[in-house]
């Protein structure tokens, strides 16, 4: 008799994405008003105040820089911690010698950086095929693990 019953994928993928999307609010916008805050006073600052051409056009280049530092956050804190198995990292689940697809693509014209990148994932996973535990690398220390959950972070992509 066959099996008609079939896996509810789609919840499942609700579900991680809500996961993402309130990593991204609680802990993406925490860090990034941490790192832009001096920008960000700085731009108030000279909001409040009549300018000068040469203000004006640090005025311009302070909200240019803000808005660059404040997408480079949102692509890093997503990549490391909002994200589900670190897809697309050096710890992506898979064999020791085999880096994620992403990384061999953005690093094809360095030949010396991805053999540092496949060095490193090899030291990394030795003989295991997996070295997360619930999303966070298996050497992050307890103490930081707490501290990023607490902050709303569901995952640490990066070897400590």
């Amino acid at each position: 008799m066959k099996n008609t019953l079939k896996k509810n994928t789609n919840s499942n993928n609700k579900s991680k994405k809500n996961k993402i999307k309130k990593c991204m609010e609680k802990f993406v916008e925490n860090k990034i008003k941490y790192w832009t805050a001096d920008i960000n006073k700085k731009i108030k600052k000279l909001d409040n105040k009549k300018i000068t051409n040469e203000e004006k056009n640090l005025l311009i280049e302070l909200k240019k820089q803000r808005k660059e530092t404040t997408n480079q956050l949102k692509k890093q804190y997503k990549l490391y911690n909002c994200n589900i198995n670190c897809k697309n990292t050096l710890l992506e689940p898979g064999l020791p010698n085999q880096l994620a697809k992403s990384i061999r693509e953005e690093y094809k014209d360095s030949k010396e950086l991805l053999k540092m990148y496949e060095d490193q994932r090899k030291n990394i996973f030795k003989d295991k095929s997996n070295v997360l535990t619930d999303n966070f690398y298996e050497k992050t220390p307890n103490k930081i693990k707490k501290k990023l959950i607490k902050e709303g972070a569901i995952s640490q992509c990066i070897p400590m």
